[in-house]
């Protein structure tokens, strides 16, 4: 009885000597994993900051803004152009990441509240924005062009679209309006 008892006592710390070393095993696989996910995302974020620094160059500050809307006067000026208004509205977002209101109409109860979290957590984000600007002018084609061109000079990233031109009675002056775009960063939450 004594020999059984000591077999099955051995025979079971050898089990959980097995098990307890499989499991070790197991962790040390999983953190060994760990560590080299922690090591890529390192990587990642690095490679984001970098992108996020020279994508950054292209994009206007909230300070630039005064002097770029300024620049634009004076360059039309420069180019005999005619500004007749140019107005400026908010910065809006280019792409939605996340559309919350689609996702809230599909989810109720916990799902709900889980949603009001991940949109909190998205308000966070920095996205993409564009401020447009409308801007009305009259000049001759030449005139026009010259002053499109030296808006071109700008490092920042400029769209422009919604461009209307017609002949006027005082030809070759025409009348040109369009919405010129400029881009920056903002967070979802600056959008609101």
């Amino acid at each position: 009885a004594i020999t059984l008892g000591l077999l099955y006592i051995t025979t079971s710390s050898v089990t959980h000597y097995k098990q307890s070393h499989h499991e070790w095993k197991t962790k040390k696989h999983e953190l060994t994993s760990i560590q080299e996910q922690i090591i890529q995302i390192q990587h990642s974020l690095e490679a984001y900051e970098k992108e996020k620094k020279e994508f950054s160059k292209l994009l206007f500050n909230e300070q630039d803004i005064p002097a770029f809307l300024d620049g634009i006067s004076k360059i039309a000026q420069k180019n005999e152009v005619n500004l007749l208004n140019m107005k400026s509205k908010k910065f809006e977002e280019v792409k939605r990441v996340y559309n919350y209101r689609d996702a809230s109409k599909r989810g109720i109860g916990k799902k709900n509240q889980e949603l009001r979290n991940k949109k909190n957590e998205l308000e966070e984000i920095i996205t993409l924005s564009a401020m447009p600007i409308n801007i009305k002018i009259e000049s001759t084609f030449e005139s026009f062009v010259k002053f499109l061109n030296s808006l071109e000079e700008f490092e920042q990233l400029l769209t422009l679209t919604n461009v209307h031109i017609a002949s006027t009675r005082k030809y070759p002056i025409l009348k040109c309006d369009f919405t010129l775009k400029i881009y920056s960063l903002k967070s979802l939450e600056d959008l609101k």
